[in-house]
Parts: C-alpha cells; structure tokens; sequence
C-alpha cells in the first residue's frame, strides 16, 4: 500500500450518484462535504448519521465495492491490493467501511481514528483476499502462509459456531501441534479485532455504535473476553514451545601489541644524557621493566609475576613489592650500566644505590624515557 492512508486527502471532482423522481424529491441528492470546516461537531455529527442513511437507501453490493475500489485507488493502493479486495465475499466487507471510504472520496475530512479504522479494516479484507486467492492455488503451489490461513480459518468456522472448545484453546493447539510462528500470525490477527471492539464498548463515536449495532454490549464484552483468551493461549504456546538459540560464546579476538600501546604517551630521546626509548611495544609481556623520568631524575624498575600490559598510559600486572624506584644524583653515570649490561649487572647497580627506594605509581609520562624491557 503506496501512500499512509491516515493522510488522504481527495481534491479531484468525483461524480456524485443522482436520485430520480420522488427519492431525489424527499431524501436529496449525495451528500458532500465543502463547507465541513464551518459545522459545528453536533452538526457534522448530524450530518454523518443522515450520510450512512442516505447510502442505507440507494447504494447496492455492486457500488459499495466501486466506492472501496475508488477510494483505495485515490489512496494509492496497487492493483494487486484491489483484486484481493474483490475476491473477498461482500459480507466480510463491514457497510461502515465502504461508506466512510465514499464519503471521505466525497470530501468527508475524517479524524485520524476515523482514518485508522478505515485502514485497518482494508487491511484486513486485502488480507482475507491473499487467503482466498492462495487456497485457490493447487497444492504443489502452496505457500506456509496457506497452512497458517487453513488454521486461522478453523478457528473463525469455531467462533462463529460459538464452539466451547475455544475456552480451552491452549489443549487445542497442542493436539494440532502447529508452529509457534502460525500461532503468533492468530494471536496478531485477533489484537486489532480487541482493540477495536473495547473501543466500541466504550465510546459513543457514531461509526463504532453503527458498526456493532447488531451485538449488545454484553455481546461484545464477551466477544472480547474469548479472544484475548486465544490471544493469551497463542501467547503462552509460542512462550512454551520456542527453541531456545543456543550461541557459541563470542570468541574474543587478542589485541595486537601496537593496539594495546597506542595510548602511551613517552619521550623519545634525551640528547644531553645520549639516551632513546626502545619500542613501546616491548613491553607487553615483559617480565622486568626499566623507565627514566628526565624532569624528575627518577629510575624505575618493574617487575611483573605474569608478563606486563598496558592500558591507556598505566602498565598492567605490575608486582609493588618487587618493583621500586631511585632517585638519581648522577644519571649519566648511572644508566649505561642500566642498558648496556646484564639484567642481574643492572639490579645489582640499581641496589647500589644510596638515594630512598620508593614504589612507582605504574605510570609513563611524557618525561619518561623506556630504557629497557626483559622478558
């Protein structure tokens, strides 16, 4: 369906149906709708009830379906959702249905509700048109929506018998065993069908009273209590017999080095102590850690039980008992022993030391030059 149909408005000149003699004399020619804006709501009111008589009395099955054929194809509607209207039996077709469509064709500026009943009731005929148009199709050419339409026409042959079985409809589908998915289709064809009769039993809109004039009020609340039983019993069919999707757990891809590092921030080189950063990416896995903090002259030495990360600007898995740091008096002394010896050379240099050992905080800052990563 092309074009939302809550906001059709039809402009072109639309040919008015003329009574002759006596009938024209006494009930008047076709009721329009141009000077709508100026009636009061009592008037318009008013005028909607003399409307539905006035189609009472001159309009007959062959019309009403040209005025719904008329109006869908103002609306926008394909063909295809015409000729499955026309395969529908006239008595599906509610008379206030085609009769808003002629008199919103004539000019009728419905309110939205009135709007929304008007498509919805399409809906639900072009529906019953796809049903009937697949039935006629031989077997080899069903489709799954056949089989759901069969078991919704079963359930509709139940109601209009008023058959007791429907009270317990749950039992029902589970001897017919069907998909959850048909049950689902039931359960939505029903909602609409609730809504809208829990709106008659409760307004005094004209359309919905003319549209359910022929069941009493204790008829349509017990019309609603049956289907949202079958709404509740689908509901708790598909609840209950829904496979539940068992996933593979989410293998979760290894960060590469270079990513786990890319926060870092650190400085690169001291030309006046004739030192440079090695690769940050050294330090992941790392068992020992050597940093220098050039604004501060402070030697750090980590060590890590598991192998060191980092995240964002602070290292991972970092041991404090066994890691500490120095303050140095004379760096350009001290770190080439750092760099340029073994790893046991250079602790033993670090634990020469006079200066107070101290636990670093894990950070790199952009002072600090990564001297030396072991792993």
């Amino acid at each position: 369906m092309a074009k939302n149909l809550l906001s059709v408005s039809t402009k072109k000149k639309v040919k008015r149906i003329t009574p002759r003699g006596l009938d024209q004399k006494y009930l008047g020619e076709e009721p329009t709708w141009e000077n709508q804006q100026l009636l009061t709501e009592d008037e318009i009111q008013s005028k909607l009830a003399s409307a539905y008589n006035w189609y009472n009395y001159f309009a007959n099955p062959k019309m009403n379906r040209e005025f719904l054929t008329e109006f869908m194809v103002d609306s926008g509607m394909s063909k295809a959702a015409v000729q499955m209207m026309n395969k529908v039996d006239d008595h599906h077709i509610l008379p206030s249905t085609w009769k808003m469509a002629r008199m919103i064709t004539m000019g009728y500026d419905a309110p939205k509700i009135r709007r929304e009943i008007l498509f919805n009731d399409i809906v639900e005929i072009v529906k019953r048109g796809i049903a009937i148009a697949e039935a006629e199709r031989p077997p080899s050419a069903m489709s799954k929506s056949t089989v759901t339409n069969n078991l919704l026409a079963d359930v509709e042959s139940m109601v209009d018998a008023n058959d007791e079985q429907l009270t317990k409809f749950y039992e029902l589908l589970k001897n017919k065993a069907p998909k959850p998915a048909m049950v689902t289709d039931i359960a939505n064809y029903y909602q609409p069908w609730v809504d809208e009769m829990k709106e008659a039993y409760a307004t005094k809109d004209t359309d919905f009273k003319y549209a359910y004039r022929h069941m009493t009020k204790k008829q349509i609340k017990e019309r609603i209590a049956l289907f949202e039983g079958i709404i509740n019993d689908c509901k708790s069919y598909v609840g209950n017999n829904r496979k539940a999707v068992v996933r593979k757990p989410r293998k979760i891809k290894p960060k590469s080095d270079t990513v786990i590092v890319k926060s870092l921030k650190y400085q690169k080189e001291d030309v006046d102590l004739k030192i440079v950063s090695i690769d940050p990416t050294k330090i992941v896995g790392a068992k020992e850690l050597w940093t220098f903090n050039t604004k501060y002259n402070v030697l750090a030495h980590y060590v890590s039980d598991t192998g060191l990360s980092v995240k964002g600007t602070t290292l991972q898995n970092v041991n404090d008992k066994l890691s500490s740091q120095k303050k140095l008096r004379k760096p350009d002394q001290v770190l080439p022993d750092i760099t340029g010896s073994t790893s046991k050379a250079a602790i033993r240099s670090f634990e020469a030391l006079t200066t107070k050992a101290s636990v670093p905080n894990g950070r790199i800052a952009d002072t600090s030059i990564i001297l030396r990563a072991v792993k």
